[in-house]
């Protein structure tokens, strides 16, 4: 009930200054695991008023370790007294062209706004997908439709997937070695990590990965007769015995964008990615490919911090 209260006599102030200073205040202050009703009016709140224009997020550049990419910017929310760092890679394919100010925004993907208000810290990657902004490769700013070739694609999975390194390397270089880092990616995010993780040699400077809809197998076409916006040649099935990395795999059965058959293709091959590591599932009834549902991401929430918990 103080916990409502709280957040009822913040948003009375009129002082624009005081409301944000008092909402972070509770915001750290809110319980750890989140219960439905505080994920629940967390969530109210901060629709209402955006986390992301309250708690200003820190810029820093990601610089480039090798030749092959651009710097590119990143947003840095830091919790207070944080568990660990989860590193967000973002959605979008190799192909497609995206708002990144939306896609690197805390509140545009619930589970983001979620980790951080479990007392995480979250580093929003603002690299590019499909544009030269920060690849600079000759014809990657093109249309979907005009990149068909598949050496270009993947010359940009590639890329991502060294700006990925380039992240942790700097993130564990600029912060204490004493916090655990994960990388959580969502969707084309989601086929990165599950890259990273069959990826030899082992990155062992982070914790655990989160694939949260992401693609195991480009070589199938999904149920729905999509091609998937990746690269048959850097397929994540093909590498795993390579795998010896902590693991959390999150797949909802109803995603109509990334077909529940890729989880399917998962825990086909789970067995041989169990190699004295934790590897762990969720399999969610509904929810789609993601989705502002309170009750699910409560669920998503669980297992990321038991999950954490397990590999910190």
């Amino acid at each position: 009930m103080k916990l409502f209260i709280s957040f009822a006599l913040i948003l009375s102030f009129q002082s624009n200054a005081q409301e944000k200073s008092d909402l972070v205040k509770c915001l750290n202050s809110l319980p750890t695991p989140l219960s439905i009703e505080s994920l629940k009016f967390a969530n109210d709140t901060t629709k209402a008023i955006s986390l992301s224009k309250l708690i200003q997020p820190q810029k820093i550049i990601i610089k480039s370790e090798s030749r092959v990419r651009k710097d590119f910017p990143a947003y840095f929310y830091l919790a207070k007294n944080p568990k660990g760092i989860v590193i967000y890679v973002h959605g979008g394919g190799c192909r497609r062209r995206l708002d990144l100010e939306k896609m690197t925004d805390i509140d545009t993907l619930a589970i983001n706004k979620f980790t951080f208000l479990s007392g995480y810290s979250v580093l929003m990657l603002n690299y590019a997908t499909g544009t030269n902004d920060t690849i600079g490769i000759e014809n990657v700013n093109k249309t979907f439709s005009e990149i068909s070739n598949e050496e270009t694609c993947k010359e940009v999975t590639n890329i991502h997937l060294q700006g990925i390194k380039d992240a942790i390397s700097e993130i564990r270089k600029k912060y204490s070695d004493k916090l655990p880092i994960y990388v959580l990616g969502h969707s084309y995010g989601g086929y990165l990590v599950n890259i990273l993780s069959t990826t030899k040699p082992t990155i062992s400077t982070v914790n655990g990965f989160i694939s949260y809809a992401g693609i195991w197998d480009t070589g199938i076409q999904d149920d729905y007769g999509k091609s998937y916006h990746a690269s048959s040649a850097l397929n994540p099935i093909n590498d795993i015995q390579n795998a010896q990395s902590n693991l959390l795999v999150i797949h909802s059965q109803d995603d109509t964008a990334v077909s529940f058959v890729q989880f399917s293709r998962f825990k086909d091959i789970e067995p041989i990615f169990r190699n004295n590591k934790v590897v762990r599932s969720l399999e969610l009834q509904s929810g789609g490919h993601f989705t502002d549902d309170i009750t699910i991401n409560k669920q998503i929430m669980d297992s990321i911090i038991k999950f954490t918990d397990e590999t910190k």
